[in-house]
Order: structure tokens, then C-alpha cells, then sequence
């Protein structure tokens, strides 16, 4: 399985890039870290902004990809139930999955019609950097899960 993660802004040399980098080893997927970045995007109002970076989600979206988008209104799961909904999607939709987090102001409509599966990381608003971390720790638990590994304990 192949999984993408569509996120605006850059790691840098930050703590967070190393915590991501640390579960990216331990994962077995094929996974792209793919961090968008719209130029001149401190001049545009918050519609404009989202609409700036919906075209750009679009412009970098495989079109074979099952498209999950995180979204403070999305769906929450527990950690059983999103290896659940991977371990589906790989077994019987996609052999790629793409997971879009928006920029500050959240992705536009149009992604989150677009979207297979909207879901949010929890209630508690996350800087976006740590919650690409969360996101890439979901996705290696969700497969020490589908394996039955001991690192998710019941």
C-alpha cells in the first residue's frame, strides 16, 4: 500500500520532523511526505487562502487514490477502528490512500466533498506540524494492529 500525506508548510529542522521521521522508518507502507506551499499566501483573506490551496491539493491529488481528509468537523475514531478502516480500504478500494491536512483555516469544501472519509485527529486543536506526527504514529499503529503487533495494547 502506498500512502501520501498532503500537508502545507515545512518541517524544517524541527523536533517534530524527527519524531515523523522516527514512525516513517518503523512503517512498512510506502509513504510520501508531500509539503505544499502557496507563494505570496500572508497577502490573501482566509477564503481566497483556501481556495489558493484547494487548487493545489487538487493539482497534487492522485486520481486512483482513496482521499481521506483530516477536518476538526470530521469523524473520530478509536485506534482499532481506523486500522479497520485501512486495512478495508487496502484489502477491497485502493492500493493508495492520500491524507490531506488543510492549512490554518481548514480545506475548502470542495476536498472535503471530494473525500471518501472526513475524520479529525480529536476535539483539541493541534499545531499542524504535530499533527502530522500524530497522524504518521495512527498509521504505523493502525498496522502493528492489522499484524497483530505488541506495540498497540488492549
Amino acid at each position: 500500500m502506498k500512502i501520501i500525506i498532503l500537508a502545507f508548510g515545512n518541517f524544517n529542522n524541527s523536533a517534530y520532523k524527527v519524531l515523523f521521521d522516527e514512525f516513517l522508518k518503523r512503517i512498512s507502507y510506502k509513504v510520501e511526505l508531500k509539503e505544499l506551499k502557496l507563494k505570496n499566501s500572508n497577502n490573501l483573506n482566509s477564503e481566497l487562502l483556501k481556495n489558493k490551496e484547494c487548487e493545489l491539493i487538487l493539482n497534487n491529488l492522485e486520481s486512483d487514490s482513496v482521499l481521506i481528509a483530516l477536518d476538526e468537523k470530521g469523524r473520530q475514531f478509536d485506534s482499532v477502528e481506523f486500522a479497520k478502516i485501512l486495512n478495508n480500504y487496502q484489502l477491497n478500494s485502493s492500493s493508495k490512500i492520500t491524507f490531506v491536512l488543510g492549512g490554518a483555516d481548514g480545506l475548502d469544501q470542495k476536498i472535503i466533498s471530494k473525500a471518501n472519509l472526513v475524520m479529525s485527529l480529536g476535539k483539541m486543536t493541534l499545531p499542524h506540524l504535530m499533527a502530522r506526527v500524530v497522524l504518521i504514529e495512527q498509521i504505523y499503529r493502525a498496522q502493528t494492529i492489522i499484524k497483530n503487533h505488541p506495540y498497540h495494547r488492549v
